[in-house]
């Protein structure tokens, strides 16, 4: 049976690496994290979906469509409408799969909260379906400077990824209710972070957790402590921050 703490605290761990990384993840690069787990097949989906969420773009302003108005009649519109938040390109073609997306009736949703309820986590795919244009319209209501609308949907992808893992084999009288509170703290969690100083703190407290998760993992799998290089070569992580991050475990351990 899959371990859902390890699991989620992976899938979290892996998300700041490839949010860090100069080159986006690969799917072959994102099975190495999690080959030890048992994934189902629309768990495998779904952490694909989280992990390869286009985000390494600068964002493009959106056409000016009337560049030949006159200056009065553009100083008119800044007064009178707000700037359409920039989205990289990527990410508009996200939103555009999302419109191909059918929407269930509540009958049809409300049948599969029961079956997740019932233990059934092969629902779970379905639902998060469901949910990804609510998690958008929810990101959407967020006014923060220099956070990216991208980083925000996907923070509360995860945050819905964790909710409806937790319903699983739970009756919940209003799941939808437990589902967006979920997703309002991943993404209110993850605004703090970036605007706040405990940014770089918490990118290294993952990072650390990983290459932890890492060690123990090639230990397993070749008999002994893994080297520097073996460690890099596993997480993605440049052997000199690796080297640092060995160092702040074991000054953390001989701390205790």
């Amino acid at each position: 049976m899959l371990d859902k703490i390890a699991f989620m605290e992976t899938l979290h761990s892996v998300q700041e690496v490839a949010r860090t990384s100069l080159t986006p993840l690969t799917k072959e690069e994102i099975q190495t994290y999690f080959k030890d787990m048992e994934l189902t097949k629309e768990q495998e989906d779904m952490v694909y979906q989280y992990l390869l969420h286009p985000q390494e773009e600068q964002p493009t302003e959106v056409e000016n469509e009337a560049e030949t108005e006159t200056t009065e009649t553009e100083e008119k519109k800044e007064e009178n409408t707000a700037e359409p938040k920039p989205v990289s390109a990527r990410f508009q073609m996200y939103l555009d799969e999302l419109g191909d997306i059918p929407n269930l009736t509540k009958e049809q949703e409300q049948s599969l909260y029961d079956r997740l309820a019932a233990g059934e986590e092969s629902v779970i795919a379905e639902l998060s379906h469901q949910w990804l244009k609510k998690v958008v319209e929810i990101a959407s209501a967020y006014e923060v400077e220099d956070v990216l609308l991208d980083d925000m949907v996907q923070e509360g992808n995860i945050g819905l990824l964790m909710g409806l893992q937790s319903l699983a084999g739970k009756k919940e009288a209003e799941p939808e209710k437990v589902l967006e509170q979920m997703v309002r703290t991943a993404i209110e969690g993850y605004v703090d972070e970036e605007s706040g100083e405990g940014e770089q703190e918490n990118s290294i407290l993952a990072k650390v957790s990983l290459v932890h998760e890492a060690k123990e993992a090639l230990a397993k799998k070749i008999g002994m402590e893994p080297s520097i290089r073996q460690l890099a070569e596993y997480t993605k992580i440049s052997e000199e921050e690796i080297s640092d991050i060995v160092s702040l475990a074991k000054e953390v351990k001989q701390g205790e």
